[in-house]
């Protein structure tokens, strides 16, 4: 996926101050300040926040982190991520209005979403996802927002949708939709779908040779097959007046 917004970012000139939402473990704010980015990574959870300090201990020159909220904030970014977030969110539109105000007037926002109802696994229950997004739904609402898409791209088909299809039916796990998913939400960051099998999450990591994998994955990022998105979005052209003015 980071391969895709290192792409993304290229081709529409993005740059930092970044903005890290649901920063998690801080993997992806590390990324960006190894490219000498600076920023902040936020996040609800203590745990998550305990990790990122650990994550980015070496970069504190460049990435403040803190278990804040949007709320909090009171500066806009060039470039803020919110990658596997709003999912997990109830009241969607909010945060979107909310996190729209914290884009410079000529800044993006990135995120990554889940998307096809019918595609729901155990493993959304595990993260505590609200729900999945049809791509119009979600697009409504970001219109709703002032927002526009600029670029949707796929980051999973063919390979991560059919691994995720087979590893679901192999690997069968009981989430209950009456579990908090709040308490979910929080372990998300620490805690990986992927680790139901040691054998599995063993030849992910070390055995499978992903570039030439990557490769293949990149020529359907413009389809519609696969199981999450990517998006690319800017302020639409009233909002980003109103910001500028």
């Amino acid at each position: 996926m980071l391969l895709l917004v290192d792409e993304m970012i290229a081709e529409h000139n993005l740059t930092g101050p970044f903005l890290d939402v649901g920063c998690g473990n801080g993997d992806v704010a590390l990324y960006f300040a190894q490219k000498g980015w600076h920023g902040m990574a936020i996040d609800p959870s203590s745990t998550a926040i305990q990790q990122a300090h650990l994550t980015l201990a070496q970069y504190t020159n460049l990435v403040t982190v803190g278990q804040q909220n949007l709320s909090t904030i009171n500066q806009t970014f060039n470039t803020i991520f919110a990658f596997d977030v709003i999912e997990h969110i109830d009241n969607d539109r909010e945060f979107i209005r909310a996190i729209r105000g914290k884009i410079d007037h000529k800044g993006a926002l990135i995120i990554s979403v889940p998307i096809k109802p019918k595609e729901w696994r155990w493993d959304d229950n595990f993260y505590g996802h609200v729900r999945r997004y049809e791509l119009n739904e979600l697009f409504k609402i970001l219109r709703e927002a002032q927002l526009e898409v600029v670029e949707s791209w796929d980051c999973t088909f063919p390979f991560f949708w059919l691994m995720r299809r087979v590893y679901t039916k192999l690997f069968p796990k009981k989430y209950l939709a009456h579990e908090d998913k709040t308490n979910l939400t929080m372990q998300s960051a620490s805690q990986s779908a992927w680790d139901q099998s040691l054998v599995i999450n063993y030849i992910v990591e070390h055995v499978i040779w992903w570039r030439p994998l990557f490769f293949i994955q990149h020529l359907f990022r413009k389809s519609t097959y696969g199981c999450e998105r990517l998006l690319l979005i800017k302020l639409s052209t009233r909002a980003s007046s109103e910001v500028a003015s």
